[in-house]
């Protein structure tokens, strides 16, 4: 009998829109938005820590540094596409988690680095129970708002709920023209 192939997440577009979906889906599910952390990656132990983006599991019983293993290759891929100084094959990234940062809040709050502590080893988590989204989409096409990139998705998929909501009365047009 063949043996099970573990699923893991990979870097680039097609796992990066999967996980990022899942975090918004997990993070809405009862008091998931509490236990997201922000990650952050540095270049070595000394290196200052940059945020990448955040993580949530889908129960306590699956930790965020077992989201963080499940993803690194997602998140290693996003750390280098957002911040330049960590786009060399040479460094060895350090990743940390640290409270965490709502991009799409009214008011942001300050992303802090000194309350960041590196990821601890942990086995990684099945892909399915883990989420991850960017600090903010390193791909060019995507819209920076995470609304905006859900709700073109949605679009193209035909959802009614979304295309209702995409075309608004007296909306403005890309001119800002009504």
């Amino acid at each position: 009998r063949p043996k099970k192939k573990k699923a893991f997440v990979s870097a680039g577009k097609k796992d990066l829109e999967k996980q990022w979906e899942s975090f918004v889906l997990t993070q809405r599910k009862g008091s998931r938005l509490f236990s997201c952390q922000s990650v952050w990656a540095r270049a070595d132990a000394d290196g200052e820590w940059l945020r990448v983006g955040a993580v949530v599991t889908t129960s306590d019983e699956v930790s965020n540094s077992a989201a963080v293993a499940a993803q690194k290759q997602l998140i290693s891929w996003t750390a280098a596409e957002l911040h330049p100084t960590l786009n060399k094959k040479s460094l060895n990234l350090e990743f940390g988690l640290g409270p965490y940062v709502d991009d799409d809040a009214e008011e942001k709050a300050d992303a802090d680095a000194s309350k960041v502590a590196p990821v601890e080893k942990a086995k990684s988590a099945d892909a399915k129970a883990v989420g991850f989204k960017p600090q903010r989409s390193p791909l060019t096409e995507h819209q920076t708002s995470l609304g905006g990139a859900l709700l073109n998705k949605s679009i193209g998929k035909g959802s009614a709920k979304f295309k209702k909501m995409a075309t608004p009365e007296g909306a403005a047009d890309s001119k800002g023209n009504l």
